[in-house]
């Protein structure tokens, strides 16, 4: 399946669990995280940047590339859901 395919399945899964009648937003992907060990270098920041192209969202291999965008977007994602609340 395709990357966008599969945020929107996590997605719809999230909302099993969301209470009927909840306040906010519901659940939602806000990051995407790569694996990229058996890859080059280069494919491998290639397969990242498609990542983000695809799903238009951030995306890093953390141990690779760090963890900085994927913690920036959930951090992001916590304080706007605090501003909403």
């Amino acid at each position: 399946p395709r990357l966008d395919d599969i945020v929107r399945a996590y997605e719809e899964a999230a909302c099993w669990a969301w209470p009927s009648g909840a306040v906010g937003e519901p659940p939602r992907v806000v990051a995407v995280a790569c694996t990229t060990y058996e890859m080059e270098e280069t494919p491998a920041r290639e397969a990242v940047e498609r990542a983000r192209e695809l799903t238009g969202l951030p995306a890093s291999d953390p141990v690779r590339h760090g963890a900085e965008p994927l913690a920036e977007a959930v951090q992001a994602a916590m304080e706007e859901r605090r501003g909403s609340a």
